[in-house]
């Protein structure tokens, strides 16, 4: 006879650490990159932090944090890719050093390295604070894909604005590449008329080259019926010929923000991500969809596109956009 109870396992069964509880604190902040501060929440430490806590630790337990060994070096570039998914650059510094150090062959981490600290120099340059440098918007990945269309210019909001959790950075979904880091969003009925950062329109994002399709991320901030048209993109050819993609409610996008009384997805995008913001309490689910455009004519140059809002009560926003040749 056999049970399927889980065996009870009690305090007294796991193995016992004598370190000190600071140590062991300090420990914790390291592997974390965290710390709580008198607030009661965490706040990332900084590289300075980091690079104290990891010399003093390694200096009274040289065992536990040894370099070499294959597990730290996947712990570090573990943690590396998590602080660069945060926007925390200076962790992620110090843990590509880290890996940096037991590879030091690899261009790949020395790539990152150098865009980690071009995005640190830049957060300093524009915001005062953690919180604020964690919103500031990174510039372009020099890896990026040709094939994304970079938004940079265009931007009027970080993409950590939407959602922490959300992916950043250089995604490859599905095959198709695409450069994560702010969003364009365009103003509706019910956005308020002070809302100065929100256009009805932004025009002459450039795409100049050949493209077969077009694939857009995108969603919209409060509801609208189905089939309502909410916005549009104007695509302008090398030829003058123009060309309009209309952007239905409920078949391209739906709210940002999951409703109880509305399907999930959409009749005709993709449901491109899924999920919640970790830092605010409660919050409703959130999604982001895909929306693929096969161009009529392939073999003339897209030379620019304009993003149009149809000023209805539901706003629409683009994350990313990229083509394919």
């Amino acid at each position: 006879r056999y049970s399927l109870e889980a065996p009870r396992v009690s305090k007294h069964d796991l193995p016992r650490d004598d370190r000190p509880a600071a140590e062991l604190v300090r420990l914790a902040q390291l592997l974390s990159g965290n710390r709580i501060d008198e607030t009661g929440g965490f706040r990332p430490l900084d590289g300075d932090e980091s690079i104290a806590r990891w010399k003093s630790l390694k200096s009274k337990y040289p065992a536990s944090l040894s370099s070499a060994s294959h597990g730290t070096f996947t712990w570090h570039e573990q943690e590396a890719a998590a602080c660069e998914q945060a926007w925390n650059w200076w962790s992620a510094i110090f843990h590509l050093d880290r890996a940096i150090a037991a590879r030091p062959d690899d261009q790949s981490l020395r790539n990152r390295r150098a865009y980690a600290q071009v995005c640190l120099e830049h957060s300093r340059t524009l915001a005062v604070g953690h919180l604020q440098k964690a919103l500031v918007i990174p510039p372009r990945d020099p890896a990026a894909d040709a094939a994304t269309v970079d938004l940079t210019s265009h931007y009027n909001r970080s993409l950590k604005y939407l959602s922490s959790a959300m992916p950043s950075g250089l995604r490859v979904i599905g095959g198709t590449p695409f450069d994560l880091r702010g969003t364009i969003r365009l103003r509706g009925l019910q956005d308020k008329v002070d809302s100065s950062s929100y256009r009805e329109q932004v025009t002459g994002i450039k795409i100049g080259r050949k493209c077969r399709s077009l694939h857009f991320l995108h969603a919209a901030k409060f509801q609208t019926k189905d089939g309502n048209l909410v916005g549009s993109y104007l695509v302008h050819y090398g030829n003058n010929e123009v060309c309009r993609i209309p952007i239905i409610y409920g078949k391209d996008v739906r709210d940002w923000e999951t409703e109880a009384d509305e399907p999930l997805t959409t009749r005709k995008s993709q449901l491109f991500w899924i999920g919640a913001d970790p830092l605010v309490q409660g919050s409703k689910s959130l999604r982001l969809f895909q929306s693929t455009w096969v161009n009529p004519l392939p073999n003339e140059e897209l030379v620019s596109i304009d993003f149009i809002s149809a000023m209805s009560s539901a706003s629409p926003f683009l994350v990313a956009l990229t083509g394919d040749n």
